[in-house]
């Protein structure tokens, strides 16, 4: 897959996310690629697996999605999703090369100044860092509401 290709799938489907997350009494900081893709589309995922490491999820469940007053069956989906700061910062090289609209682009500089602030594995935080990380994901999150015109 050419890193054109790879864009263009990202752009349509893909998601750069920075989050927090809750195990036992601790709380960490994560920074997140994903891409989800119906059940059929697994091929395109694997391929891009192939070129950026992360792992495939299968989720089996038919759901309900409620749209336009009706009731439909969502497909079974497939996620792949990627966690690895080096894995990360490779995706960012990928799609910092590519013209994107303010708002994306935006994301995309905030998203990779989060993944600088993370420690080497079993590293520390810095004085202050995990403030600095907690204010950019709500500053994504601020981008990514819904402003009315």
């Amino acid at each position: 897959m050419t890193d054109e290709e790879f864009r263009g799938y990202f752009m349509g489907e893909g998601y750069l996310g920075c989050h927090t997350y809750h195990r036992k009494d601790k709380t960490f900081l994560r920074a997140v690629a994903k891409i989800s893709l119906r059940r059929d589309d697994i091929e395109v995922l694997k391929v891009i697996q192939k070129r950026f490491g992360g792992h495939l999820f299968n989720d089996n469940h038919l759901r309900s999605v409620v749209g336009n007053n009706k009731i439909y069956k969502r497909n079974p989906m497939t996620m792949w999703i990627c966690v690895s700061k080096r894995e990360l910062l490779e995706i960012g090289k990928v799609l910092s090369k590519t013209q994107l609209p303010a708002k994306k682009m935006k994301e995309l500089s905030l998203w990779l100044k989060f993944i600088n602030l993370i420690p080497k594995r079993g590293g520390r935080y810095k004085r202050g860092q995990r403030e600095i990380m907690l204010r950019i994901i709500d500053e994504l999150k601020q981008i990514r509401k819904y402003k009315e015109l």
